[in-house]
């Protein structure tokens, strides 16, 4: 069976109707055009935006990584002059306080004795002389 469509409406409605509707598809499809460049606007904003932040972050973050650069050289070098006093310090100190050696020494002497003249040489075992103390 075959079936025939007539359409009753005159010919200038009929046009009208499908002038409207190529119409309405056409702002339709520009409409959807928009949008969608509109997204993709909105979307690039957003990550430009983004990695503006990211790298502001990583500016402050190298910042603070060379004045901690700064600070770490500058306590090497504080760390490397305390080894070389102390280096220093323990090759020419004395193994004790003098002031605890004078206590010793006094303390050990009779309760009427007097002393008058004292002096220290330091010699190490392998016979140099370290330092020389003099009291009178």
């Amino acid at each position: 069976m075959r079936v025939f469509l007539a359409s009753l409406l005159p010919a200038e409605v009929g046009e009208r109707l499908r002038t409207r509707g190529e119409a309405r598809r056409t702002w339709l499809l520009v409409s959807l055009l928009l949008l969608s460049v509109i997204g993709v606007s909105v979307h690039s904003w957003d990550q430009a935006r983004r990695a503006r932040a990211i790298r502001a972050a990583s500016i402050s973050l190298r910042e603070t990584a060379i004045d901690v650069d700064t600070e770490l050289s500058r306590l090497e070098a504080e760390r490397r002059e305390l080894n070389d006093f102390m280096t220093t310090h323990r090759r020419v100190a004395l193994p004790i306080e003098v002031s605890d050696l004078l206590a010793t020494i006094t303390n050990a002497m009779p309760a009427k004795a007097t002393l008058t003249d004292l002096s220290i040489k330091l010699v190490s075992r392998d016979g140099a002389v370290r330092g020389a103390l003099a009291a009178p």
